[in-house]
């Protein structure tokens, strides 16, 4: 056997070209295999943790509902969900602040379990505003082809070009907010 360190040079580059052919051959099986998909995700996510973001934008501003609001309105007898008229005021709010939209990431698929006229005072505060972005529920269901949830489909319409990844999952209907919203 030849002792590495009395190798020529010609010998070492054909043993590194190996060895480096090898360990690309190696981490494309166990990837293929998707063996290595758990320590991707963590690495992924240890790279998230320690990567410093770039500051924020002063021009975006989140809302949150926390444990520590639930808690309050809990011992004012408000359990959630909250009734849609305490919504309409920070949407007023934004809209004094000048705010260019105000997106909510709360489904309003059903009726307000407090009545008709809440559903109506946050209509009121969305429809005054004009710069409110509800969500839409997707769903793998057929739901059928309403005007109005044409209309909607219209508006959320994205164009994606080329043919889509494979498992992409495939939504045959949307559930809107509820018909005042």
């Amino acid at each position: 056997m030849i002792s590495f360190a009395s190798a020529s040079p010609r010998h070492k580059v054909a043993a590194g070209v190996v060895i480096a052919l090898l360990a690309w051959g190696m981490t494309l099986g166990l990837a293929v295999t998707g063996i290595l998909n758990p320590y991707t995700l963590k690495t992924l996510d240890l790279l998230f943790r320690t990567t410093p973001l770039p500051p924020a934008s002063p021009e975006i501003v989140v809302i949150t509902v926390g444990p520590a609001d639930l808690e309050a309105f809990q011992k004012k007898g408000i359990s959630w969900p909250w009734p849609r008229q305490l919504y309409a005021p920070i949407i007023e709010f934004c809209q004094r602040g000048q705010a260019r939209a105000v997106i909510f990431d709360i489904l309003y698929t059903e009726a307000s379990v407090y009545g008709a006229d809440d559903d109506q005072r946050l209509a009121k505060a969305i429809s005054t505003s004009g710069r409110v972005v509800l969500p839409i529920f997707l769903t793998r269901e057929e739901t059928g082809k309403s005007p109005h949830l044409v209309e909607i489909l219209t508006k959320a319409d994205l164009a994606v070009s080329g043919s889509p990844p494979p498992g992409l999952t495939r939504y045959r209907g949307v559930i809107p907010p509820i018909p005042p919203l």
